[in-house]
């Protein structure tokens, strides 16, 4: 069966994922039926495309969502979100394409920061489809995430959240060194980048419908102060943005409308 047409959103946890996917939902990337939008205990919506319960539900097969896939994918090679294995392979999990998006139409938009870390697992099903990454600078994002796992679990303090950045994104610097041609960064909350990832993904750009969704409150913990371990990765990850904004990569996986 031949995948249908998706755009997959990848980044670091609390690096605005969420609104990037919103972006080009109401632009007019499908979510799918599946996609429950803000669950009550996201504080502001996650778009992984979960129910409540869906990481209790066992066999894999009764609920084939790409979270719970991501979830396993980590869980069956020794790791978690928050602590990535030094390799990952697709182990005795059954891949089902067919279940993953049939509940969408084409192009399709999904999200989860756990791309980051699993593209090339994903990349040899979905060869034309576009990941489009959300950079976020290291402090906002890791005291974001502190706070968050306060509230939702365990502790995380904001130098593990860091040390979680670098994995992350410089995983998404060593895949694109090798696929940049479906690869496009988008700067957040500043949002640089957006209106050409969403053009190249063959979508019509809409401020218009960008502006309805956007919420500044959302937007919160955004110091200047970049940790020098940290300075190296993140100016790269901004001349990525930057490349996206000019169009400098070659556009061999460019999707049309």
């Amino acid at each position: 069966m031949i995948p249908k047409r998706g755009i997959f959103i990848g980044g670091m946890h609390r690096s605005g994922t969420s609104f990037l996917a919103k972006c080009f939902s109401v632009c007019g990337a499908d979510l799918g039926r599946r996609c429950l939008g803000e669950v009550e205990s996201s504080l502001g919506g996650y778009l992984e495309e979960i129910r409540k319960d869906a990481f209790n539900v066992r066999p894999l097969s009764e609920d084939p969502v790409f979270s719970l896939y991501n979830t396993f994918l980590l869980d069956e090679n020794g790791g978690s979100w928050d602590k990535i294995p030094d390799s990952i392979t697709w182990s005795n999990i059954k891949f089902k394409l067919p279940l993953l998006f049939g509940d969408k139409m084409e192009p399709f938009v999904v999200k989860d920061p756990r791309f980051s870390v699993l593209f090339h697992l994903y990349r040899p099903f979905f060869l034309n489809s576009p990941f489009i990454i959300s950079v976020r600078s290291p402090m906002p994002t890791a005291i974001s995430l502190s706070r968050r796992a306060e509230t939702e679990g365990p502790r995380l303090d904001v130098h593990k959240a860091l040390q979680l950045w670098q994995v992350y994104y410089s995983n998404l610097i060593l895949y694109n060194n090798h696929y940049h041609f479906n690869m496009k960064f988008v700067h957040y909350p500043s949002m640089r980048g957006l209106k050409e990832a969403i053009e190249y993904c063959g979508l019509k750009f809409s401020q218009e419908n960008i502006d309805e969704i956007f919420d500044p409150s959302l937007i919160h913990n955004d110091v200047d102060e970049v940790p020098k371990f940290y300075e190296y990765t993140y100016q790269q990850l901004l001349q990525l943005v930057e490349e996206t904004q000019n169009g400098c990569r070659t556009d061999c996986g460019r999707i049309s409308p």
